[in-house]
């Protein structure tokens, strides 16, 4: 029948339309920190046409519209090829951004990043030996292997602070976590993702006096290079000066270079006991909570809400006996340490975009 078109070549057009509308809908609710927003981004454009193709509707324009025979095959074949573009790339992207199993990811041998084998309670290496670690962090570690039991945790030392989160997002170390009084910071997350926390602490001021607002002769602290909290401090009218180490800021203070040492509380209190060191720890109250976290690498939900579960799980069967076992014989007292519940995973999606 000449002149007359079937039902498909009449609504071949919705095709594409369809199968996009079905991928942005499914981005939306698979990756909503961002397919909100892209859906956002297209609303504009999209209400336009619709305006337009209504006004053209109304006044006939697609009745008045004769196309010919080859106009149509083209069509037909802009539509399946649309079609298909629109299907390959929805299954390159699902390939690319699906998140590896939690339990396949941590299983086998899985390397820890950490900083020092020597922070009393909290991990410390006895003469070097491996696989005698012992501290808080460790007891977390073996409450993990609980939940992840095809797991075959291993300690992988990184280089200084700023190596834990360079472990995460460049591979040099290679670790998959990284558990070593890791902060949580809002600039952090920007490029890696955080389970817990797991403990909570304050900035604490290890010095001989014992006093928050140094004195005229008494105003020089050493801090960690790239710890959290230095900025601050230096606002109530001290300087800092980083070093690569707190054993080596600890020394420098012990022989008089430094009138104190600046970091977290728990941290100074335990060193000040084992090491007999002089003076007294005392809380600056200047930066708010620290909240300790388990450090992955970016855009892994799946692992983080895996990884909470079994933080949520040690709170609650083995954190106090932990914190009794390692950090209280070490001094430090249990006020407010231990985290109410874990918070909620960042959705994936792109930096500038990750709340």
């Amino acid at each position: 029948m000449t002149g007359h078109r079937s039902v498909v070549e009449e609504y071949a057009w919705l095709v594409p339309v369809l199968v996009g509308t079905t991928a942005l809908t499914l981005l939306i609710f698979l990756e909503p920190s961002w397919g909100a927003n892209a859906a956002g981004a297209l609303s504009f454009p999209v209400g336009v046409l619709a305006i337009v193709v209504s006004v053209l509707i109304d006044r006939g324009y697609f009745r008045r519209l004769r196309l010919p025979g080859a106009f149509l095959l083209w069509q037909r074949r802009a539509v399946a090829a649309s079609t298909a573009v629109l299907l390959v790339l929805g299954l390159i992207w699902w390939v690319l951004k699906r998140e590896q199993d939690p339990f396949d990811y941590l299983s086998g041998k899985v390397l820890i990043g950490y900083t020092d084998a020597n922070y009393p309670g909290w991990h410390t290496r006895p003469n070097g030996l491996p696989n005698a670690d012992y501290g808080f962090d460790v007891a977390l570690v073996t409450a993990l292997k609980k939940k992840f039991y095809r797991a075959d945790f291993e300690w992988r030392k990184v280089s200084g602070l700023n190596g834990r989160e360079m472990a995460l997002t460049t591979g040099e170390p290679e670790v998959k976590l990284v558990i070593s009084n890791f902060s949580i910071t809002p600039e952090r997350q920007q490029t890696i993702d955080f389970a817990g926390p797991y403990y909570q602490d304050v900035q604490g001021l290890l010095s001989r006096t014992g006093n928050p607002v140094p004195s005229a002769n008494e105003n020089v602290l050493c801090g960690v290079s790239a710890s959290t909290g230095s900025a601050t401090i230096e606002g109530l009218g001290w300087r800092m000066e980083s070093q690569p180490s707190l054993d080596q800021c600890i020394t420098d203070y012990v022989n008089g270079k430094y009138a104190g040492v600046s970091t977290d509380m728990s941290i100074l209190q335990a060193y000040r006991k084992e090491r007999s060191v002089p003076g007294k720890v005392v809380d600056l109250r200047v930066i708010g909570t620290e909240q300790y976290g388990i450090g992955i690498p970016n855009n892994r939900p799946r692992l983080c809400r895996a990884l909470n579960e079994a933080i949520e799980d040690f709170l609650a069967d083995s954190w106090n006996g932990a914190f009794d076992t390692f950090l209280a014989p070490a001094g430090v007292r249990v006020a407010n340490k231990k985290p109410q519940h874990t918070t909620d995973c960042e959705h994936a999606g792109p930096m500038f975009l990750k709340r």
